[in-house]
């Protein structure tokens, strides 16, 4: 009985019609360092890769300052997002399709190190647990302390999101939320609304700096404080409904959708309806997948896309000498306005 021999990297070549040390250069994934190889090329020799079965052995590319060819998906939230219902989920699609396309192994770095705080870390004492994979693709908002660390080890990473650095050193693939917003706002004031709330959390994320700067763009408020209303969704009453509308107010915009469903619920309890007695807007997806929103105006986030290119960008981080590391990569997608049915014309 004859034993089917394993593939050997010659015979990746010799399919692929390519010498046996472009087939090394693209395995290691050190394009770009010495030599140039096409996208189409790329392409052709993973796609012999997974024709053949061949698999290179980590351990041995690792002792010979190769790649694992492994990356990591870490998430900062307490549950990692595999439902499909999650705000995260999508994102998850995009960075196993681009991670399929180009030979990559996806390793989900999911434990906690005993915090107590529901924020999971990086590091456990002391040790980087992201060095298993050879860069790291990172979900939602930890300790800055960790991320500066990162940065300083030069170990590559992508954040899925806008996040600022001291150095603006980041690099990451990021949401228009600031041109989605201003779409949104625009739309009302063609719709005759002049006088326009925007219902504002209490985070301070990069995401939340961008939507208040696509509010800020288009209305400046006027220089006055009483257009922007801030708090958990729990402060939103009644009364602060009924104190706008007799202001004038024709329109409020939510940053998330739990301020969303506040206000319609607080509307409700004074006999008030969207948008018959007022117009809104929230800007984003749910942030609660359990939760189905109304038809209300809105945008929808690209968020399969933007995990795409973060694995793409990663890619092209691992590509580059350590040394030019510190050099930020940056990418901005555009999200789709949807107009919904939750304003009227004035």
């Amino acid at each position: 009985m004859s034993v089917a021999k394993r593939p050997r990297i010659a015979d990746v070549a010799k399919l692929a019609g390519v010498s046996e040390g472009t087939v090394s250069v693209v395995l290691n994934n050190r394009v770009g360092e010495h030599v140039r190889v096409s996208e189409e090329t790329q392409r052709k020799i993973w796609g012999v890769v997974r024709e053949l079965g061949y698999v290179a052995n980590p351990i041995a590319q690792s002792l010979a300052g190769g790649q694992n060819h492994i990356l990591a998906v870490f998430t900062f939230e307490p549950i990692f997002p595999i439902d499909s219902r999650n705000f995260y989920y999508p994102f998850l699609v995009g960075i196993e399709q681009e991670a399929d396309l180009y030979g990559y192994d996806i390793l989900l770095v999911t434990g906690a190190n005993g915090s107590n705080n529901g924020i999971r870390h990086i590091y456990r004492d002391g040790i980087n647990r992201l060095r298993r994979a050879d860069g790291a693709i990172l979900l939602g908002h930890g300790e800055r302390g960790e991320i500066e660390q990162l940065l300083q080890e030069r170990y590559p990473f992508v954040f899925v999101g806008r996040r600022e650095s001291v150095e603006g050193n980041i690099s990451y693939v990021a949401a228009d939320y600031r041109a989605a917003t201003v779409e949104i706002v625009q739309y009302l004031m063609a719709c005759g609304h002049e006088q326009i709330v925007y219902l504002s959390s209490t985070r301070q994320t990069e995401a939340s700096q961008d939507r208040e700067a696509g509010i800020r763009e288009v209305l400046g408020h006027r220089d006055t404080p009483d257009g922007v209303w801030r708090g958990e969704p729990s402060q939103l009453e009644a009364a602060t409904l009924r104190e706008y509308l007799a202001q004038g107010y024709t329109a409020f915009v939510a940053e998330d959708d739990e301020l969303g469903h506040q206000l319609l619920t607080v509307a409700q309890s004074l006999g008030l309806h969207c948008p018959d007695d007022f117009s809104m807007a929230v800007l984003g997806n749910p942030l609660s997948p359990l939760i189905e929103v109304p038809d209300w105006m809105s945008f929808s986030i690209p968020r399969r896309e933007m995990g795409q290119a973060a694995l793409k960008m990663l890619i092209d981080l691992l590509k580059q000498p350590v040394e030019e590391r510190s050099s930020a990569q940056r990418q901005t997608l555009r999200c789709t306005f949807k107009a919904g049915n939750s304003v009227r014309q004035r």
